[in-house]
């Protein structure tokens, strides 16, 4: 914060100064010290659905931006949440995600349990739909330089998975786009291409990690 950094205890919700210093770029910023950064990323998560449900209004609310390996927040003017649908797939091969649900994020968290057992379970195709686009699908606000924002901060909305997110199935393995062919970052689109007619699966399981499996998936595969 503008007076220092802070270390934040969560087990008593407290705030402990411990160096002198001043953040100039937002009214405050959360660093981590640590890793693996995919713990980071998640807490990051967090903290942006947090902010957004304080939202009373569009005008001078708490924003978030992330930079790099750190996250950024202050006060300036919202368009506001909207369920608006802003993608649909241009050839079919995806059902339109949900854009609105009966839990709250309170509730999810509350209940959220980590876990290293998989079991297999179907995955639909509804049910993989909205996986990707909760994932890495487009919303409908624009970045500030003229991009389609995404379910997810990217840092200078570079959007850097965008064309890089995959899914294998008994038939082949298929790659997800959030944009239109030609992936202009200015675009939307909700499908998959497929790129590879071979059943990869097993070749996949013997360079993975024990913990990670693939599941079966009813849609016609499995999923990591």
């Amino acid at each position: 914060m503008p007076q220092g950094r802070y270390h934040y205890d969560p087990g008593n919700n407290s705030l402990s100064k411990r160096s002198s210093g001043n953040s100039d770029e937002a009214a405050f910023v959360l660093d981590y010290d640590g890793k693996p950064g995919f713990d980071a990323g998640v807490s990051y998560m967090f903290a942006i659905l947090e902010s957004v449900s304080i939202w009373n209004g569009t005008k001078s609310q708490l924003v978030s931006c992330p930079k790099q390996e750190k996250l950024y927040f202050g006060i300036m003017d919202v368009e506001g949440v909207t369920d608006k649908l802003a993608v649909r797939s241009s050839d079919g091969s995806l059902p339109n995600p949900k854009t609105r649900g009966n839990n709250s994020i309170h509730d999810v968290i509350q209940d959220l349990k980590y876990s290293s057992e998989f079991k297999k379970e179907d995955i639909s195709l509804e049910d993989l739909s909205q996986i990707l686009w909760a994932g890495y699908g487009n919303t409908p606000h624009m970045t500030y330089n003229g991009r389609g924002g995404l379910r997810v901060p990217s840092w200078y909305a570079d959007f850097y998975l965008t064309g890089n997110i995959y899914i294998v199935k008994q038939d082949g393995v298929f790659r997800y786009h959030n944009r239109n062919p030609d992936d202009d970052l200015a675009t939307r689109d909700h499908r998959l291409e497929k790129i590879k007619n071979d059943d990869v699966r097993t070749f996949l399981r013997s360079g993975i990690c024990a913990r990670v499996t693939l599941t079966e998936c009813s849609c016609g595969g499995e999923l990591f």
